[in-house]
């Protein structure tokens, strides 16, 4: 009866390390945690979530043009409050570890309907940007450290980029 009792005490602890293991061990890639981050980053811009945005981006943040992550976080703010709504369509051309840190390269289209898929991109008016940014791992997530961004064209997305 006692042993019983233990187990079923213990089952709870078993089953909640059982699942942290297994939150813990996927995700592992760098294309994973980049894709995980890149998803974030789309659903919190499509929502206007500022907030959400914030929470992405590190404390530590800086780039090559001497912006922080107050700077950064202004620079979104502006364009979701400049955009009725906002649709997003990326494609994530690289990501690796370098060191403690991804280094990722994306494609990204922000348009104000919504993007089905990429073959409809060159009928309708779209900013798209290649972003080159760097993540870290911080209170057990990934978090924006760097970023680099240029404009980029509808080509862009129907280049083979296979040979780079």
């Amino acid at each position: 009866m006692r042993l019983v009792l233990y187990l079923r005490n213990f089952f709870p602890i078993l089953l909640l390390l059982t699942m942290m293991v297994i939150s813990c061990s996927s995700k592992t890639t760098p294309e994973e945690i980049a894709a995980t981050f890149i998803k974030q980053s789309e659903t919190a811009f499509e929502e206007g979530n500022i907030l959400a945005l914030k929470k992405l981006v590190s404390s530590n943040y800086q780039d090559t043009h001497n912006r922080g992550a107050g700077d950064v976080i202004a620079i979104a703010a502006a364009y979701i409050r400049s955009s009725k709504s906002m649709h997003l369509l990326s494609d994530l051309d690289s990501a690796y570890f370098e060191g403690d840190l991804i280094q990722a390269r994306i494609l990204t289209a922000f348009a104000a309907r919504p993007i089905m898929d990429k073959s409809v991109l060159g009928r309708m008016q779209a900013d798209i940007y290649w972003f080159d940014i760097t993540l870290a791992e911080e209170s057990g997530g990934w978090k924006l450290v760097a970023a680099l961004w240029q404009q980029a064209t509808v080509e862009d997305f129907f280049e083979d980029r296979s040979r780079d």
